[in-house]
């Protein structure tokens, strides 16, 4: 399965553009922190990453028997980082895993006939997002977020088991939050 992960991960990558190797990971035992280099822009991720990534895994839960299959959370935050001897710290780092284990990514995983649920930051979602229809903002919902002492918005999508477009057709239109962040990009992927 970690294999199938990483495999995954390096596919839609590489298929998307991003180079693979430029990215930072720190492996989390049962998923992976990407650090994505600061000029790599952003909306590939939510767009074209993503828009691989589902197939991907698709392609690898066909070739391999039940105990290997994945299913996938995916979290994606941008932000300030700070490395120092054990790793990368900061609130963007805080985030990212907040929003991956937010109860409501959790549900729409588990609801989906797909692989893949994906939450977004409300300052990803506004400032990424929402401005590039590749990205595909009104297949996102609109959630609030409780985990640890963190409460915010949040967006979550299934890429590869939408949620019906009459339920958030008004969604992508709604006035943007107050920006927040600054350089680097995070995304955490979950088995």
């Amino acid at each position: 399965v970690r294999n199938g992960l990483y495999d995954a991960l390096e596919t839609a990558f590489t298929r998307s553009g991003v180079n693979w190797q430029d990215c930072d990971r720190e492996d989390c035992g049962d998923g992976v922190l990407i650090l994505v280099p600061p000029d790599v822009p952003k909306n590939l991720l939510a767009a074209s990453v993503l828009r691989e990534l589902a197939p991907v895994l698709a392609e690898h839960n066909q070739a391999n028997d039940r105990r290997s299959r994945i299913r996938l959370r995916l979290a994606m935050h941008a932000g300030e980082i700070h490395r120092d001897e054990h790793g990368v710290v900061g609130t963007a780092i805080n985030v990212a895993f907040r929003l991956l284990e937010a109860d409501q990514l959790r549900r729409a995983l588990a609801g989906s006939a797909g692989n893949l649920a994906v939450i977004a930051s409300q300052w990803f979602f506004d400032e990424v997002i929402r401005h590039d229809p590749a990205s595909d903002p009104a297949a996102y919902r609109r959630v609030q977020i409780a985990v640890k002492e963190t409460r915010d918005t949040a967006w979550i999508c299934r890429p590869d088991d939408p949620y019906p477009r009459e339920d958030n057709a008004a969604l992508a239109s709604l006035r943007p939050g107050t920006p927040e962040g600054g350089n680097g990009q995070i995304g955490r992927a979950h088995v």
